[in-house]
């Protein structure tokens, strides 16, 4: 009769178990490993300009048109907002005037100068910087003083109406008359990373200092 060797056989069950944890801990491992992505999105100002437009069917002598300009931010982060607004032709803007958020009407040149004054009547939502030679950079736009939340427009709007007058003293020449464009559009600065809170206590009012920071003033 074959004499077993016990020995050999304690020795391999050892190394077959050895072998089964083994594996069971690399699979265990594998089976822990999960793919996860984190996207990253990058935040974005954006606005539209929004407009309650009428105009006559006729241009006449005097005419009155709507024209109520607001800004939306219709982007993912809140901003600060510039509009350019002017006359394509001067001459119909030095015989144009404006009817302002109090229903006041003001000639182009006087609605420009009453908000560049900080202490307007007009809106205390809109200022006008003018071109100097210290601002070049920021002049020439309306600025709107508040931060525009996402998905938020403008609470006032700039202007309401227009109101042009082709006539000159007792001249009612219809020759005169003209089409003519009101050009608009709008720019963005961010206030999370410009104009934020930490402009707050500073002299100049936060939206002048996005501005400044945002254009190297």
């Amino acid at each position: 009769m074959k004499k077993i060797n016990r020995n050999k056989i304690i020795i391999i069950c050892i190394a077959a178990g050895v072998i089964l944890s083994l594996t069971s801990v690399t699979l265990a491992y594998l089976g822990t490993l999960k793919n996860k992505e984190n996207r990253i999105t990058v935040g974005h100002d954006d606005v539209s300009i929004t407009e309650d437009f009428s105009s006559p069917e006729k241009m006449e002598m005097r005419n009155y048109t709507t024209k109520e300009i607001k800004v939306t931010n219709t982007g993912n982060v809140p901003c600060y907002v510039r509009v350019f607004a002017e006359f394509s032709d001067s001459k119909v803007a030095a015989g144009a005037s404006v009817m302002t958020e109090n229903f006041e009407y003001k000639s182009w040149a006087d609605f420009k100068d009453e908000l560049a004054d900080a202490t307007n009547t007009i809106s205390e939502n809109w200022r006008y910087v003018k071109s100097t030679g210290t601002d070049d950079k920021i002049g020439g736009y309306f600025y709107y003083t508040k931060k525009l939340p996402v998905g938020a427009s403008t609470e006032a709007p700039l202007i309401r109406g227009v109101k042009t007058d082709f006539s000159s003293g007792t001249d009612n020449n219809i020759d005169r008359i003209k089409d003519f464009d009101i050009i608009v559009y709008s720019e963005t600065v961010q206030t999370t990373e410009l104009g934020g809170e930490e402009f707050e206590d500073n002299e100049k009012p936060a939206w002048r200092q996005a501005w400044e920071s945002f254009l190297k003033v």
